[in-house]
């Protein structure tokens, strides 16, 4: 279920001064909760039980909001794929899961040139189409991507350190394969 969709006035002060201000927000049923589950995930870290990793940090970001998930990147790709939730949209959903490329070394071929190897949520996305995403890489940390510019050093967090990768390619929109709205009703369990 939607609640807000592309043309809704962006702040109560400019419904108030009758200026027209329109959003990029975009919100499902569980959004709020997602993005404030992350928010405090950041800062205090996973629930017992679940790894202390990107997908782990997923997985507990959406337990804590009442929707059980556990999986790795792969796995809930896959998941996504079955299901038919994965989009290309450059303006996600408060909520979804951002997928990315060749963002280390999984294989140790010394390449990097693994699919599926990192996972962040969606947090919140500003009126340029800068998104800002909770996630756990070497650490816990906000990180931005603007798909409508993806090279832009000032709109894109840098995601892999290591230049040496497919092109060089190092930042968030450079390396970005997807976005999942997760529907809360289906099993996203798909570890163990």
């Amino acid at each position: 279920m939607w609640f807000l969709g592309w043309c809704v006035p962006a702040s109560p002060a400019a419904r108030l001064l009758g200026e027209v201000e329109w959003s990029t927000v975009r919100l499902r049923e569980h959004s709020e909760d997602v993005a404030r589950s992350a928010r405090l995930a950041v800062r205090d870290g996973v629930l017992p039980g679940f790894r202390e990793d990107c997908s782990g940090f997923v997985s507990s970001v959406y337990t804590a909001s009442g929707i059980d998930m556990d999986g790795r990147v792969a796995t809930l790709w896959e998941a996504a794929l079955d299901r038919g939730l994965l989009h290309h949209d450059p303006i996600p959903v408060i909520g979804d899961l951002a997928f990315f490329d060749n963002t280390w070394d999984r294989d140790g071929d010394g390449r990097f040139d693994d699919e599926r190897t990192h996972i962040a949520v969606v947090v919140d996305v500003e009126p340029d189409g800068t998104i800002w995403m909770a996630h756990h890489g070497s650490k816990r940390a906000m990180i931005r991507m603007n798909l409508l510019d993806p090279r832009d050093e000032g709109s894109n967090s840098v995601l892999r350190l290591d230049p040496g990768g497919p092109l060089g390619l190092t930042r968030t929109g450079e390396l970005w394969v997807g976005f999942l709205t997760v529907d809360p009703e289906q099993d996203w369990r798909t570890e163990g």
